[in-house]
């Protein structure tokens, strides 16, 4: 037993064969109430265009776009200085500038060149430490045996 499909010639629906009423809007499908038929052209669907298998409306696709984390460099900078701090060009600023800049690149996330930069200005500021105690115990060493 199968059931013919037709259309409500009023709102253009879909109703079964053995309906009476349109359940949509409501009108007579039988002409005993509702709307005459000549007051509404009757409802045509609009054709229905394939084009392979993707339907003939598509919902736009939505594109995320993440920030993008921007390279400042902080980890480089810390390891030049730290490298000019070891080297003796820039004993105590160079490894100040390397520990704070290293200590900026590692909260960052720059960890590689941060992390050495760092370690150079650590050594770098040991380096300027022993040099000056050096310095100072050559100085009242020179200067004790010149008494004599």
């Amino acid at each position: 037993m199968s059931q013919n499909v037709n259309h409500c010639p009023y709102c253009g629906s879909a109703i079964e064969g053995g309906s009476q009423f349109c359940p949509n809007c409501g009108a007579s499908i039988t002409g005993d109430a509702g709307p005459s038929k000549s007051a509404q052209p009757a409802y045509t669907p609009p054709p229905q265009e394939s084009y392979g298998t993707t339907p003939a409306y598509e919902q736009p696709s939505t594109t995320v776009y993440a920030p993008q984390k921007k390279d400042d460099n902080t980890g480089l900078i810390s390891l030049i200085f730290g490298i000019l701090s070891c080297v003796g060009f820039l004993p105590c600023i160079g490894s100040i500038v390397a520990i704070v800049l290293g200590h900026s690149a590692k909260s960052k996330g720059e960890s590689q060149y941060g992390s050495i930069g760092l370690v150079l200005g650590y050594i770098g500021i040991g380096l300027y430490v022993v040099g000056v105690a050096v310095y100072l115990i050559l100085l009242f060493a020179l200067d004790w045996y010149s008494l004599f």
